[in-house]
């Protein structure tokens, strides 16, 4: 399949597999450079429908998915960053006292610590 169909989210994949199979039906331009035959005119002329489909449908879901949020601002931020591609930020552990964790902390960095030390001796 096409980049674009891969690319989409999952609930669209069924709208755009019939748009994807007709574009796979066409021909491709000839390597010689000569004019592109019917069949190819024809695989272009899907190649742009199945563009325009894939434009719309990514539209309808992303607007729904934003009009879903209301006035929720943490769920929208998440939305954009995840449009924009970035990472959600990495979260602290979860402890059980206010002490143990600072502790595992220092137990954690005097290790490598030693570790370097170890390393530079040998």
């Amino acid at each position: 399949m096409s980049q674009g169909y891969d690319t989409a989210p999952p609930t669209l994949r069924g709208t755009l597999g019939n748009s994807e199979r007709q574009r796979g039906r066409g021909g491709n331009w000839r390597k010689d450079g000569a004019q592109p035959s019917l069949k190819s005119q024809i695989y272009r002329k899907q190649c742009s429908a199945s563009n325009r489909v894939l434009k719309q449908a990514k539209q309808d879901f992303y607007s729904q998915t934003i009009e879903e949020c209301g006035r929720d601002q943490k769920r929208l931020a998440n939305i954009t960053n995840e449009l924009r591609g970035e990472k959600e930020p990495a979260e602290l552990p979860k402890s059980d006292s206010n002490k143990a964790l600072p502790d595992r902390f220092s137990a954690l960095f005097w290790k490598k610590i030693q570790n370097i030390r170890d390393a530079t001796c040998a």
